[in-house]
């Protein structure tokens, strides 16, 4: 079994202290600034993570709670929003809080994170992995997508596992997670969920089976290193901060203040309803949050309304 395997997790009911080094982008230079951590990496904070089970009781978070609420009730009045979601925690010191945070939805393209986070776990074990050269012959068949970008893989074209990588998160590209996957084995992947207390076998990408705050998990773990070390959660949050999806969280923040976050988004032929989420870490000086909005409805643009009015009631408050 692999070494990695031999990680504990008392995600639930503990603290965590964990450690390691900075790295290079195969494209360019990172440049990574002294944080007020004391060390050298920009995105994460590895030294110490305790979580608390129940929500908290500190009158800020509970103030952002009931105003998100107010907002929610707003909003699924218009009929065009069936579902809202939201979750929030305060990385300073812990404290969260949720507004229908374990409801179950799609799940959509934030899969791809923990798809990444396999894909580093894989790397750790071999350093080669990422500077492997792929051959992307021809594109598959997709799903619907809602939205385009035209920074996607070109068929005929050879890519680095590491630049596929990039693709994946920061494009959201669903070509470059079907290459990956080639080089990431079940046993790891299904590690990765597990590892964070989360059910996925016998689930379909149709199906509602992840909520706002089993998603938060995801980026708990690479905000404090816990499963990945410190090397590849610092490249993991930097490609996630590299997201070309504007219209979401990062529209609800004053422009020059880093997000590392990651959008999902579904919709299907012959039907109105929509999924759209966006999750992330807000790194608002002094004060970095984890925030994670899930929506449910027939109104894209109202969906990305509501995701953007939440993350700026955050921001302003917390």
């Amino acid at each position: 079994m692999r070494n990695f395997y031999a990680i504990i997790l008392i995600f639930f009911s503990a603290c965590h202290v964990f450690g390691q080094t900075a790295y290079q982008n195969d494209t360019a230079s990172i440049v990574l600034t002294e944080s007020k951590y004391g060390n050298q990496y920009k995105f994460i904070n590895p030294l110490l993570d305790c979580y608390d089970l129940k929500p908290t009781s500190i009158p800020k978070i509970k103030r952002i709670g009931h105003l998100v609420d107010s907002v929610i009730t707003h909003y699924k009045k218009e009929k065009e929003i069936e579902e809202i979601s939201f979750y929030v925690r305060d990385m300073e010191n812990g404290p969260w809080y949720g507004v229908n945070e374990d409801k179950k939805y799609i799940p959509a393209s934030l899969l791809k994170v923990p798809t990444m986070i396999a894909l580093l776990l894989e790397a750790q074990e071999d350093p080669d992995l990422l500077s492997l050269q792929v051959y992307y012959e021809q594109p598959s068949e997709n799903m619907l997508a809602l939205t385009s970008d035209s920074n996607h893989i070109i068929p005929g074209h050879i890519y680095t596992i590491e630049t596929l990588m990039r693709y994946m998160i920061s494009n959201s590209d669903n070509e470059a997670r079907l290459l990956l996957l080639n080089y990431i084995s079940d046993s790891v992947l299904m590690y990765v969920y597990q590892e964070l207390g989360l059910q996925i076998e016998g689930h379909t990408d149709f199906e509602e089976f992840i909520s706002a705050k089993d998603y938060a998990s995801f980026l708990r773990v690479l905000y404090n290193a816990t499963l990945l070390n410190k090397h590849m959660s610092q490249k993991a949050l930097y490609y996630l901060s590299e997201s070309s999806f504007h219209d979401g969280l990062e529209a609800g923040i004053p422009k020059g203040v880093v997000i590392a976050h990651k959008f999902g988004e579904r919709g299907f032929p012959n039907s109105n309803v929509k999924y759209l989420h966006d999750c992330g870490i807000v790194y608002k000086a002094e004060n970095p949050y984890l925030i994670c909005v899930m929506t449910k409805g027939v109104s894209m643009a109202k969906q990305q309304e509501i995701i953007a009015t939440i993350s700026k009631i955050v921001y302003d408050n917390i």
